[in-house]
């Protein structure tokens, strides 16, 4: 699967992960399976699916990949036009579709359909630990550091937050916000 896809628009959507991106997600991901880290894959913002189906990829047999997206209002697509509602609520059944063509079953995977900062730590206690989380939901600041702050906290030993959109021009409230994150946990996560 992973080497017949590109993870771009294989929905007919738009959008997609950057092939760098996805290289370097792999080998990370194939180290914590080498070096047996244990804990679930989580990405917060999935909207078209195509990195949580990497995540999925990478799971172990006991481990679990869970999305958090509300797919809420006022997303816009590639070319600028906005999500209609009727396109926003079939993409969740687009990416349990997607799942389920790649990987036969929905088994080990959740989809949490609610706003990331709806969700406080315990809620996802029975998740935890995770050995990985992707953040690319809102890219206003606030969110941003309220999305680091719940990764962070159910993040395991050896854990991977990856952050996308760091150092988009058009996005400054990732950085601005994962910077704040940063300062009042710095010494306990490394860069």
């Amino acid at each position: 699967m992973l080497e017949k896809s590109n993870y771009y628009d294989d929905l007919g959507l738009g959008g997609g992960v950057n092939s760098t991106a996805v290289n370097i997600s792999r080998c990370l991901l194939q180290i914590q399976n080498i070096l047996q880290i244990e804990g679930n894959l989580g990405e917060i913002g999935v909207l078209y699916g195509k990195y949580i189906n990497l995540l999925h990829h990478y799971r172990t047999s006991n481990q679990t990949t869970i999305g958090i997206d509300s797919f809420g209002e006022g997303l816009s697509k590639p070319n600028g036009q906005l999500f209609t509602k009727t396109e926003l609520a079939e993409m969740p059944k687009l990416i349990k579709k997607q799942i389920k063509a790649n990987f036969g079953s929905l088994r080990n995977f959740v989809l949490l359909e609610r706003e990331s900062t709806s969700i406080k730590s315990h809620e996802m206690s029975q998740f935890i630990p995770f050995r990985w989380w992707h953040i690319d939901g809102s890219h206003h600041e606030k969110v941003v550091e309220s999305d680091c702050h719940l990764a962070f906290e159910s993040l395991g030993q050896n854990g991977i937050m990856v952050l996308d959109d760091y150092s988009d021009e058009f996005s400054p409230g990732v950085s601005t916000g994962f910077n704040r994150f940063y300062k009042k946990f710095e010494g306990s996560i490394v860069p």
